[in-house]
């Protein structure tokens, strides 16, 4: 069948979306400073024109800057720092709360630590800004320079427990194209039933190359719970001051 026909035939709640960088901009309306965690292009003599063109994918959205953060110096990399450094926050002050979007994609499964990457990663983002996360779901083995995790949709939920998610949605190897379902139905939806090659010695069904993309919001003000903890600290303040002046 065509990809038209299959357009056509979409199971109930299943979308297909325009899920390429400008539109999801666009569509979510993320403003600058960008801040691209994970920056370096890590390849052999990138000409300056090919980083160009890459910022230029934000800054043709908002010119208000762009910042690429990586481990390591190179080409697209503006600031090298280690966001598994539990002393991020105190070692990179000019950094904190100044970016209004945060683009961090196939990053998080190569860090040795995503719950502290994820915190350097969310202090980088000022009230009300956005993270427009990617990451590998189903995918094979690549180090750069290892390969240790895979980030479900209830993972990014735990790495960013404050964050507040927006859109989420599955892609693959065709650029631009998303498709919205509920990971409940996923394995249903899928599922490969004609698995060959040397696969087939140990299953018969299987997954595609699948990514998982994700917008999520920091919150304006603080959450809730935090503004309680803040109110019962001053409350036991003023108490002990109470108590001292009589």
């Amino acid at each position: 069948m065509s990809e038209a026909g299959l357009d056509a035939v979409l199971p109930k709640g299943v979308t297909k979306i325009d899920c390429s960088i400008g539109t999801m901009l666009k569509k979510h309306k993320m403003r600058g400073p960008f801040c691209h965690v994970g920056s370096l292009i890590n390849k052999d003599d990138v000409p300056a024109e090919t980083v160009s063109r890459w910022r230029e994918k934000f800054l043709s959205i908002d010119p208000a800057g762009f910042v690429g953060l990586d481990l390591f110096p190179g080409p697209n990399v503006d600031v090298v720092a280690d966001l598994c450094d539990p002393g991020f926050v105190r070692k990179h002050p000019e950094l904190i709360g100044k970016f209004n979007t945060v683009f961090c994609y196939a990053l998080l499964e190569h860090v040795k630590n995503p719950f502290d990457a994820a915190k350097s990663i969310y202090s980088l983002l000022a009230p009300g800004g956005h993270l427009y996360y990617g990451g590998p779901w189903t995918w094979g083995y690549h180090a750069y320079p290892g390969d240790y995790f895979r980030i479900s949709f209830d993972g990014l939920a735990v790495i960013f427990p404050e964050m507040l998610w927006e859109q989420r949605w599955y892609m693959s190897t065709k650029q631009g194209v998303g498709l919205e379902l509920h990971p409940k139905r996923e394995k249903k939806i899928f599922r490969l039933h004609n698995v060959d090659g040397v696969s087939s010695i140990l299953t018969d069904i299987g997954l595609p190359y699948l990514n998982l993309g994700a917008i999520g919001r920091k919150p304006s003000s603080p959450p809730l719970r935090g503004i309680r903890k803040l109110r019962q600290a001053a409350s036991r303040k003023l108490g002990a001051i109470i108590r001292s002046g009589r």
